[in-house]
């Protein structure tokens, strides 16, 4: 957690937090969306995203949904609830899977950076170490998790008919490697008549027990490593109508490793503002 990274606007807590994904049409962010690219400038890391998530957009706003936000029913029951540890673009492959990175498919992103603009209830997001998993698990568990025996699904955000048949959900591909994971319960299957269901089972307790609570502040960026550890987040509510400046924001852009993000589909930021957010990047890091 990079606690305190950037100054809000001051009146940003008074103003009604975005109802949609799209940062299109708002300013307020910026500073924020500017350090986030900084860190992942000196990180020497790359932004990404994909043209299947989202419209392909940089920067997207996590915050409870409502009737008036356009969306489905269950994405604002999904805005609302608390979300189970999981890895994004868990149907994609790692990046050592050659035969399927050959057939085109785009790989997971590495890094996720979270960055706060409102909590007003401390709603914590959950951190899941894949190291502490790993050591709450039977070994025996962890060899089964590592079988190629499992089909992935894509999650609800990608709008892409993609799966991923009989992959592992834990590798390491390299010895001198440490353990990857691609994981989400809702996603995820393996053979019914096969050790691998008590696996995910035993996999499913060992998320729940190995939570890290982390409460993002308003002006805090938060880096997970998308590879080696699972996130998740409590219970955030209906949304507030009658006081709209209380409700949760937070945003969220992906990064990748230069040895990983050629598979990517470049990222697309709304028209208006794309010139004017990109074009003194340089000038904003050398600050």
């Amino acid at each position: 957690m990079l606690k305190g990274t950037f100054v809000l606007p001051n009146d940003i807590s008074s103003k009604e937090t975005p109802r949609k994904f799209s940062t299109r049409n708002d300013e307020s962010w910026f500073d924020g969306g500017y350090t986030a690219l900084s860190i992942i400038h000196l990180a020497n890391l790359e932004y990404i995203s994909y043209a299947c998530e989202n419209g392909g957009e940089l920067f997207i706003n996590i915050v409870p949904f409502d009737a008036q936000s356009g969306v489905e029913p269950r994405k604002i029951e999904k805005s609302e609830n608390e979300l189970r540890g999981h890895t994004d673009g868990c149907s994609f492959p790692f990046e050592d899977e050659l035969h399927l990175i050959n057939e085109g498919l785009p790989l997971a992103p590495d890094f996720i950076l979270l960055i706060g603009y409102k909590n007003p209830q401390s709603t914590p997001t959950y951190i899941i170490p894949l190291s502490t998993i790993i050591e709450q698990l039977n070994p025996s568990i962890v060899e089964e998790l590592k079988k190629p025996i499992y089909d992935i699904g894509n999650q609800r955000t990608f709008n892409i008919n993609q799966q991923l048949v009989e992959v592992p959900l834990i590798a390491n591909y390299r010895s001198n490697d440490e353990y990857q994971i691609r994981y989400s319960h809702s996603s995820v299957a393996g053979p019914e008549d096969n050790p691998a269901a008590g696996a995910i089972q035993q996999l499913d307790l060992a998320i729940t027990q190995c939570k890290i609570p982390v409460v993002i502040e308003p002006g805090d960026i938060l880096l997970i490593n998308n590879r080696t550890a699972l996130h998740g987040r409590g219970k955030v509510g209906e949304r507030n109508n009658q006081l709209e400046h209380e409700n949760r924001w937070i945003q969220r852009i992906y990064a990748s490793t230069k040895r990983t993000n050629k598979n990517i589909i470049p990222f697309m930021l709304g028209p208006q503002i794309q010139d004017e957010f990109t074009g003194n990047i340089e000038e904003f890091i050398l600050k």
